[in-house]
């Protein structure tokens, strides 16, 4: 016999087993479907090691401390009551940015030119008139005046004066072309 054979009456013998266990099955049968009680067994019962404490008796419940207090009736003030459907938020908002650090100061400048210009004669060197409030200076090239500003240089219509704390350069008008 082959191995295959041997497979295929196998496979007989066990169908053959499983159907003659049920139908053994449905003929013993006595048609109920009860357990049989189980049998009891006496034992003494066991000491414990530890000693076991009595459980109180049932303790007394107050049940008129638990009743609720009545609800108010018309025109009885209302107990108030938040709104339970509120939103909560847990959102944080951060923290405000830090403040700007402040502009540096601007750099410093003269101020504007106090003298207006009066007029001008040629002599041995060319001689500028300039008037402050009431006084009037006669300067030329070189000049310092009142040891604030110093007369640069003179060209046709206008007059280039140097401010000396800051050493800024500055020009005067004198409305002449030539």
């Amino acid at each position: 016999m082959t191995t295959r054979s041997w497979i295929v009456w196998g496979k007989r013998i066990f169908v053959g087993v499983s159907v003659a266990a049920i139908v053994l099955t449905a003929v013993s049968d006595d048609g109920s479907d009860t357990v049989p009680p189980a049998k009891a067994s006496v034992q003494a019962p066991l000491k414990s090691a530890v000693p076991q404490k009595r459980l109180p008796e049932a303790a007394h419940v107050e049940l008129e401390r638990m009743t609720r207090p009545p609800l108010p009736q018309e025109g009885e003030a209302e107990i108030e009551v938040g709104n339970v459907f509120a939103a909560t938020s847990w959102y944080v908002p951060p923290p405000p940015p830090p403040p700007a650090k402040p502009a540096p100061p601007p750099k410093p400048t003269a101020p504007p030119l106090p003298f207006s210009y009066l007029g001008r004669y040629e002599d041995a060197a060319l001689v500028i008139m300039l008037v402050k409030g009431d006084r009037v200076y006669t300067v030329s090239v070189g000049d310092v005046i009142e040891n604030t500003y110093r007369v640069e240089r003179v060209s046709a219509g206008m007059v280039e004066l140097t401010y000396l704390p800051l050493n800024i350069r500055q020009t005067l008008s004198t409305g002449a072309a030539s």
